[in-house]
C-alpha cells in the first residue's frame, strides 16, 4: 500500500472499510472470490481478503484504472 500513500483520503477509506470487516466480514457490497475469499470495492480501490477462523486477512489492495 506504500505506493498509494499519496492518496490519504483513499487510505483512510480503506482503513475504515477493513475495520468494519471485524464486525461484518461479509458485507452486502463484498463479492465472493473463491471459497473463502472476498473482493471489496472501496472507491477506486479493490481489497481482496480472506476470512478464516473468524480472522480477516487482507491479501491485496489495488487501484483500478477505470
Amino acid at each position: 500500500m506504500r505506493r498509494y500513500m499519496h492518496d490519504q483520503e483513499g487510505m483512510h477509506a480503506i482503513a475504515a472499510a477493513v475495520g468494519e470487516l471485524i464486525d461484518n466480514p461479509s458485507p452486502p457490497e463484498a463479492f465472493a472470490w473463491g471459497k473463502s475469499d472476498f473482493r471489496l470495492r472501496v472507491g477506486p480501490y479493490r481489497v481482496l481478503y480472506r476470512v478464516s477462523g473468524g480472522i480477516v486477512y487482507v491479501a491485496h489492495v489495488s487501484r483500478t484504472t477505470s
